[in-house]
């Protein structure tokens, strides 16, 4: 039996009660874990779907230093989620930054570019424009600043609120984002003029005074779930000269998938198991397209035992490619399957009928429930009934895929109409 210890040598300070010290001490390391502790016990109940405990959660630590942006970001995430969409964009750390003071510009300066997309300084502190918060009235350009990084989905899916803005704000745009967007961009707002927010931007000095971040947009224009008609309907506009055909049998469906992101944080629950995946396909006879981004050599050969060699196609479409090529190359399609990342953004923006293959939790932007998208009226949302549960998912698309072969007869029987995965 070890010895009871009730006091405890101190060099200098002879011998400390230990049972007088014993409550001082464990409430200093309580009061040090509670935060850490209630933030682990919120993410826990958020990646369960658990919203109710997580915002509860979430809220008691917002006041933390380390960890309150996460939990604001989290906040936000469920309350837009649940159709509380007047939140805006989530509050994402890292996107946030102390605005500079803007300069005044008395000589050209050439090759200003900025260097983090997400905290644009280099417009204020070298051009001398200043952040628009949609709080006074505008009376000239404005550059719509698309303060992301690496994230084609996000610039998409803020591209969605540039034809309301212009409706509220019929002023001169600017848009600045992404390099593999310009040319898609460039056709689908014909009336703006796009720049590469990743190249030099001392063009714009003196023709542009003030920016508004992309994120912000949202917060301006949206204040309630019906506001999302409008952008909902937008089509994404293909250059002529992307747009071409796809090889496979005239009597197949063209369906493009994806099975995956290259987030590797968010992958470890958005990605669906390609072999589960693949048998579903295999029972459709569509020709099928892989869009998949990222090395896929060991996936492709696992589609290649489910799949028919004359109905896989595996190097039809560019995902890589600038994105007004890879939408050319989309357009042509009867259908696109996929789960949450880039492909979905952008097969939702054409128009293309497009099944959104979705996690719990699910990607903030969605609803927390039902089909509907908002942001895109060509996209159905196939969910998991419980996390990690893709066999749930994997029952709907094939169903879903069922009522794309039978219209697709229907069509060919001489009905009117195209193919649409949607009809239910």
């Amino acid at each position: 039996m070890l010895p009871r210890i009730d006091a405890i040598p101190v060099p200098g300070l002879g011998r400390l009660d230990f049972r007088a010290i014993a409550p001082a001490v464990w409430r200093s390391f309580t009061s040090r874990c509670r935060d850490p502790l209630r933030h682990l016990a919120a993410e826990s109940a958020f990646l369960a779907g658990e919203f109710d405990r997580a915002i509860a959660r979430f809220r008691g630590v917002t006041r933390d230093p380390v960890l309150g942006p996460r939990a604001r970001l989290m906040e936000d995430w469920i309350r837009f989620h649940r159709d509380d969409v007047s939140v805006g964009w989530p509050r994402y750390p890292g996107t946030d930054y102390q605005e500079p003071v803007a300069g005044r510009v008395t000589t050209a300066i050439r090759g200003v570019r900025v260097a983090d997309p997400r905290r644009p300084g280099e417009l204020a502190t070298h051009l001398g424009m200043r952040r628009w918060t949609g709080t006074d009235s505008l009376d000239g350009p404005l550059l719509v600043w698309f303060n992301f990084r690496d994230s084609l989905g996000g610039e998409i899916l803020a591209s969605r609120l540039i034809r309301l803005f212009q409706r509220r704000h019929p002023v001169p745009l600017f848009l600045g984002c992404g390099s593999r967007l310009v040319t898609l961009f460039r056709e689908s707002f014909p009336e703006c003029e796009v720049i590469d927010n990743s190249g030099p931007v001392d063009g714009l000095a003196g023709r542009c005074q003030r920016y508004v971040l992309a994120r912000d947009l949202l917060g301006m224009v949206v204040g309630r779930p019906e506001d999302f008609a409008g952008p909902a309907a937008e089509r994404l506009r293909v250059p002529a000269a992307a747009l071409g055909s796809l090889p496979g049998s005239a009597h197949r469906p063209q369906v493009a998938f994806s099975w995956k992101t290259t987030n590797d944080h968010q992958g470890r629950y958005r990605n669906v198991p390609v072999a589960n995946l693949a048998r579903v396909l295999a029972r459709h006879d569509c020709d099928w397209h892989v869009a998949q981004h990222g090395p896929v050599a060991d996936d492709l050969a696992v589609l290649r035992r489910s799949v028919a060699k004359d109905c896989l196609h595996t190097d039809t479409l560019h995902p890589a490619a600038d994105m007004a090529t890879f939408a050319g190359q989309l357009a042509g399609l009867d259908a696109v399957i996929t789960v949450d990342n880039s492909l979905l953004h952008l097969a939702g923006g054409l128009g293309i009928p497009t099944l959104g293959l979705l996690t719990i939790p699910a990607y903030w932007a969605w609803p927390a429930e039902g089909p509907g998208s908002r942001w895109y009226d060509s996209v159905r949302l196939l969910r998991q009934q419980q996390p990690g549960d893709w066999g749930s998912v994997l029952s709907q698309l094939g169903a879903a895929l069922g009522e794309l072969m039978t219209r697709r007869s229907c069509d060919e029987g001489g009905s009117e109409g195209s193919p649409d995965p949607h009809a239910a």
